[in-house]
């Protein structure tokens, strides 16, 4: 089994204990990878990270992949994207990794490589941002996010022999395990060496747990059966983050009300159970749209997925689901999304949001191509325009998602906390929106867009029907 160190190299003539590498390898500026020669004898943040992950594994096979420089410890998305990629193409099994990208231009391409990785069966273990802050890869789904953790351990769930771990029950926050990261290493001068407090060295830790994990199982690649294998809570393994991973989804739509040409994703769709058993992919993703929840649906739903639950991936479930499904799901282990996450989510005080908001009102459909459209005018520009909604099923769309009836305000404090965009675009299913100094646009049944911010005194209204005046209006008003 393959455990890559995508680092800023593994000096194995350090004076840490370090088993010489399967492979030292560098990724130049030009993203050619070839042998590392620039080797020395510095214990670099690779090299901790490879020796806490030897102190807890017999003879590992380790890959160093140099992406940063020693010093500086810096380097570039197209770097990190090219060591993932040689990772897909050469069977590594497990990918530690201490760095991400909090830039939102980022987060695509790495979200895009990170879903391959995924696909070919790779178990990407990433540290969260020391600051805190939103990191791709390490607050994706599809990958095993680590922060370390300050407090008192109470292994209430996990299984014995793994210690120093909490779960991050909040599933918003993006981030698996809280994960010690203090370690005693030997030295070869004979004294110790102890790894300070930091992400990186809770996820080497934890790169380690799943290696001895996947050595006893010997199970095709489940991501959340690894999980279980450390953690005596089925229901939160099973539980996806966010649906932020399809790439591709057969959709059973009971309710005929989704906008299909704004999916973020490819899509096939099933129109009756007849055609559920026609599927013959080897593995896939299924959304299944709910109209209402009889009995007879939810057991003809239940018949369909255990006939075909060797080949389903991930069930996203829209609209209100019943405890029935989500038990039958959790007792087959099929991993899960459902849109009751988000009635759990700790609405934890903020400061006050300082982000400008949006909001947009008026016909459903035209107001998310027009938010799509400005949003993509925004990152032209360099801005950070995030898309949010709490209209129905809007997180198939690509959109941040809050149920209505929820306080806006907090929820607007949360993501504005999470994410730092520049701008928030907020697509509106309310009557009354108090806001303060932000604008909305009202979108009538002429689709002519309606300018204003009622609180904004000599505000003038403006109508039209050109995105690209929307979007100058936008400017100025904030200008």
């Amino acid at each position: 089994m393959k455990i890559a160190i995508i680092d800023d190299g593994v000096n194995s003539s350090s004076d840490l204990y370090v088993e010489k590498m399967e492979q030292d390898l560098v990724v130049g500026d030009n993203l050619e990878i070839f042998i590392r020669k620039d080797k020395s004898d510095r214990i670099s943040h690779g090299t901790v990270c490879a020796a806490i992950i030897k102190k807890y594994i017999q003879n590992p096979c380790i890959i160093s992949i140099k992406i940063l420089d020693e010093l500086t410890r810096k380097g570039n998305v197209n770097k990190l994207c090219r060591a993932i990629e040689w990772c897909i193409d050469n069977d590594v099994n497990i990918i530690n990794l201490s760095n991400g990208s909090v830039y939102y231009k980022d987060f695509q391409r790495l979200r895009n490589i990170c879903n391959r990785a995924f696909d070919k069966g790779i178990y990407i273990v990433a540290a969260k941002n020391n600051n805190n802050k939103y990191t791709i890869p390490a607050c994706l789904p599809n990958v095993i996010g680590i922060k370390c953790w300050k407090g008192i351990f109470i292994n209430t769930y996990f299984n014995k022999g793994y210690k120093k771990i909490q779960i991050e029950k909040n599933t918003y926050v993006g981030i698996d395990f809280l994960v010690n990261s203090v370690h005693k290493l030997n030295t070869k001068s004979g004294s110790i060496y102890i790894t300070e407090r930091c992400n990186s060295y809770a996820t080497a830790y934890f790169t380690a747990i799943i290696y001895n994990v996947l050595q006893y199982i010997k199970d095709e690649f489940r991501f959340n059966i690894v999980k279980q294998n450390i953690v005596r809570n089925r229901e939160w393994c099973n539980t996806l983050k966010s649906i932020s991973y399809l790439k591709a989804a057969y959709i059973l739509d009971l309710s005929k009300s989704i906008f299909t040409e704004y999916l973020f994703f490819d899509f096939k769709y099933i129109d009756n159970y007849f055609d559920f058993m026609k599927i013959y992919d080897k593995t896939f993703d299924l959304v299944i749209v709910f109209n209402k929840h009889d009995k007879n649906q939810v057991k003809k739903i239940k018949e369909c997925i255990e006939l075909k639950k060797e080949h389903i991936r991930s069930v996203i479930l829209c609209k209100t689901v019943s405890n029935e499904i989500i038990k039958f799901l959790n007792k087959n282990d099929i991993m899960f999304w459902h849109e009751g996450i988000f009635k759990k989510l700790k609405n934890k005080k903020h400061k006050e949001n300082q982000t400008p908001i949006v909001y947009f009102l008026g016909n459903k459909k035209e107001v998310i191509g027009i938010i799509n459209e400005i949003k993509e005018l925004f990152y032209l520009d360099g801005y950070y325009a995030l898309k949010s909604s709490n209209y129905e099923f809007s997180y198939l769309y690509g959109f941040e998602y809050f149920p209505k009836g929820s306080k806006y305000n907090k929820y607007f404090n949360n993501i504005s906390y999470k994410y730092s965009p520049d701008i928030i675009l907020a697509a509106m299913d309310c009557n009354k929106i108090d806001i303060k100094d932000d604008i909305i646009i009202r979108v009538n049944k002429a689709l002519e867009c309606e300018i204003f911010s009622p609180k904004k005194k000599n505000s003038k209204k403006i109508c039209t029907k050109k995105i690209k005046d929307i979007y100058k209006s936008i400017l100025e008003y904030y200008s």
